[in-house]
């Protein structure tokens, strides 16, 4: 019988379909064999299910209270009989109660929890919880049976809390299908994509660094791929206004729904930056990779598992304009003649984040005729 696994992520949106939230269910479903349903308040139309996502699903929960809370565990006292496998995303006390709800309703079955935890730095204090409540939190997580945390740092510290030993695995965010990229055909363009002019993404620091960086070499074009938060589009008025040359050099393209053309994107561009003042692990950086873009990234969490500690992308610090125009300097030297081991040593990477590989440890954790 096929395992059935369920996701609770009340905040699904289409777009989410064909990131982690989606990607893992649908991974499962479409490698392993598993029938996958995501748990939600209806949010969107989910065109991706007919397209990026074929066979997985999605039930909705009611809203028959004002608390999701409430309205979650109605659904699961309803329908947990109808699933194997829960899965949640992100560390908080009620989402591990549903875990351990989900498995109080099955007791006469076997069963098995997943917490997917999408964590930064904050993860030590648990959403600034109290130390009482950051007790009570370790103390539930007992009850579950595998936890997952995206970035070597905070695995290796992690392990080491008694809450999360024997139980936490290390499962970064990956790409899928693989794609075939051809760097000689790419063009001299460096984007960045996620949301423009949000404060943690830390844009402006790589527009200040492309002035400095276009008067040493003027090959080069910009491109913000991403929503452009109210305000911001001021700033960028502005920016133009001081650097009337860039007008045509750097482009704001807003956001791109259509995978297709951002896959172009992707395909075009020979490097990737991100500028980010916190990042936890963006898949921005797989969907690059997959591409095949070279990484330039602040030193997030994540930036040492994406350029494997610096040997095929470049780490700077957060906030300093000269560092970045320095990496960037070192990036256009490096792809002007890529060698074969350079080459290699960056399929390497990213072949360990195509999202099969990934998902067949956590599948391994889940069987249900193993122990946890």
């Amino acid at each position: 019988m096929k395992p059935r696994l369920a996701c609770i992520f009340h905040e699904l949106e289409n777009i989410h379909l064909t990131k982690d939230v989606g990607m893992i269910p649908y991974i499962l479903h479409k490698e392993f064999a598993y029938h996958c349903t995501i748990i939600s308040y209806k949010n969107d139309d989910y065109t991706y299910l007919n397209s990026e996502v074929k066979g997985l699903k999605i039930d909705f929960i009611e809203k028959k209270t004002n608390n999701k809370n409430i309205n979650t565990v109605l659904y699961l006292i309803k329908n947990s009989h109808k699933y194997d496998i829960l899965q949640v995303y992100h560390p908080t006390i009620y989402n591990v109660l549903y875990l351990i709800i989900f498995k109080l309703i099955n007791f006469y079955k076997k069963t098995k929890t997943h917490l997917k935890l999408d964590a930064d730095e904050g993860i030590f204090t648990v959403n600034g919880y109290s130390k009482i409540k950051q007790n009570i939190y370790y103390f539930l997580l007992k009850f579950i049976n595998v936890i997952s945390v995206e970035t070597t740092p905070l695995y290796n510290e992690m392990i080491k809390i008694p809450a999360y030993k024997n139980r936490l695995i290390y499962l970064p965010n990956g790409y899928y299908p693989k794609v075939n990229y051809n760097f000689e055909n790419k063009k001299n363009i460096m984007i960045c994509v996620g949301t423009v002019g949000d404060p943690r993404k830390n844009n402006e620091v790589l527009m200040n660094a492309f002035v400095e960086f276009y008067q040493k070499n003027k090959n080069w074009k910009l491109k913000f791929i991403g929503n452009i938060v109210n305000g911001f589009q001021l700033k960028i008025e502005d920016y133009f206004k001081e650097n009337k040359e860039l007008i045509d050099i750097v482009t704001f393209t807003g956001s791109i729904v259509d995978k297709d053309v951002l896959k172009a994107e992707y395909q075009n561009a020979k490097i990737l930056i991100l500028t980010s003042k916190v990042e936890s692990f963006g898949m921005v950086f797989t969907e690059a990779m997959n591409a095949g873009c070279q990484i330039i990234t602040s030193n997030v969490i994540s930036a040492n598992d994406v350029t494997n500690g610096g040997k095929t992308g470049e780490i700077t610090a957060i906030d300093d304009v000269n560092d970045l125009v320095e990496a960037m300097i070192r990036m256009d030297e490096k792809v002007s003649n890529l060698s074969q081991k350079q080459i290699d040593d960056y399929n390497a990477v990213r072949d360990s984040f195509y999202w099969k590989n990934l998902i067949n440890l956590l599948h391994n954790k889940l069987r249900l005729n193993k122990p946890s």
